[in-house]
């Protein structure tokens, strides 16, 4: 590859997501990027990831300097919540690529002009759901396409941990919560495992742990037009974890449990042994005899197949390949696998929930202005 081509980045923001994985991210595909500026309110950040990363980057204040700079083709926003779809917008309007860190928007109509922006600047606005890329998320997908669970009754999907967090992401003047933070990554892959479109959602939120008065539980409940029913679960607040993935069919199950090196558990109905055609009998059961559940039971034999295995889908992607799709999408036109409105939608979903918990909707959000 020739280092021509490679992509020159611009980060603004400089805190745990610019500066702990987009910029690592970056460091990572330096065949394909070069970061060439770094914005932060504090400048002694950017020049210290300058210094860290032996780079040779610009450096300011002014998030504006980085939408006019020359040099930069490909704009990373990783500030604060608040700023993301007024600093996407301009960027665009200004000519750039950019890579949009979610929440994409703190609200549905914010995310609806970023996908205007999406349709007048095609190609151009790249939204960070980098989960999207997650092994666990693509194997569980894969399972399911291959049809070995029959139709797909139920899923559940669920982070937990236990965290008394007191940053800025735990107040909700600040863009912060749970729903902002987690949310995006569950609710996208909700909407994906759904398989149609959304026609109900259904939405709790609580605060356990965190010390700032932001959600640190949500609870989702989505039902897709096809009968599949979708619960998300995300808890700040659970000493014990619980499975990370759920998924029943109507000829098997799927479990994932916690921990990183857990393995998928799938027990499914022999295809080679097809179910008996059956009728539902109305009439008396008989005498339970030794056993009182044996009449209600249908007592045919059922042929099981049981599998343990790792997480292991054909794709070899991670959250943090995302860069590599950006660039292949850029320089060689491969389309983007996460639609804007996709994830218009998801900002969609997250606004629906926070109608129906008032105590938990956002009052006027601190921006933190990066000049």
């Amino acid at each position: 590859m020739k280092k021509s081509d490679r992509i020159k980045v611009g980060i603004i923001g400089l805190g745990r997501a610019g500066w702990g994985m987009h910029a690592g991210e970056l460091t990572r595909f330096k065949d394909m990027f070069e970061i060439t500026a770094l914005c932060d309110i504090e400048l002694k950040r950017a020049a210290t990831l300058n210094k860290e990363q032996k780079l040779s980057a610009r450096t300011c204040r002014d998030y504006r300097e980085i939408l006019t700079a020359p040099e930069v083709e490909l704009v990373a926003i990783a500030c604060r919540s608040p700023e993301h779809t007024d600093y996407a917008l301009e960027a665009l309007k200004a000519g750039k690529y950019v890579v949009l860190d979610k929440p994409i928007a703190l609200n549905y109509a914010d995310g609806k002009k970023l996908l205007a922006a999406d349709r007048r600047y095609p190609g151009r606005l790249f939204c960070r759901q980098n989960r999207r890329f997650e092994p666990e998320f693509n194997h569980v997908l894969e399972i399911i396409d291959s049809g070995v669970l029959g139709k797909i009754c139920m899923i559940r999907h669920s982070v937990f941990s236990y965290q008394r967090r007191n940053d800025w992401q735990t107040i909700r003047r600040c863009g912060g919560g749970q729903l902002n933070n987690w949310g995006p990554h569950l609710i996208d892959h909700a909407v994906q495992l759904a398989g149609a479109p959304i026609k109900s959602v259904n939405g709790i939120l609580r605060k356990v742990t965190a010390v700032g008065d932001a959600e640190d539980f949500f609870k989702i409940l989505l039902t897709a037009r096809n009968g599949r029913i979708i619960d998300v679960e995300f808890s700040g607040g659970a000493a014990i974890p619980s499975n990370v993935y759920e998924v029943h069919g109507d000829r098997g199950s799927l479990i994932l449990p916690p921990g990183p090196d857990a393995e998928f558990h799938l027990k499914y109905l022999d295809p080679e042994y097809p179910l008996k055609a059956i009728r539902a009998d109305a009439g008396t059961p008989p005498p339970p005899g030794h056993c009182s559940w044996a009449p209600y039971r249908n007592p045919e034999e059922l042929h099981w197949i049981e599998k343990h295995f790792p997480v292991k889908p054909h794709n070899d992607d991670n959250i943090g390949t995302i860069y590599r799709h950006v660039y292949n999408a850029i320089r060689k036109g491969i389309p983007y696998r996460v639609k804007t409105a996709e994830a218009v939608e998801v900002v969609h979903i997250t606004e629906l929930v926070r109608q129906q918990n008032p105590a938990f909707l956002q009052p006027h959000v601190i921006h933190t202005g990066l000049k």
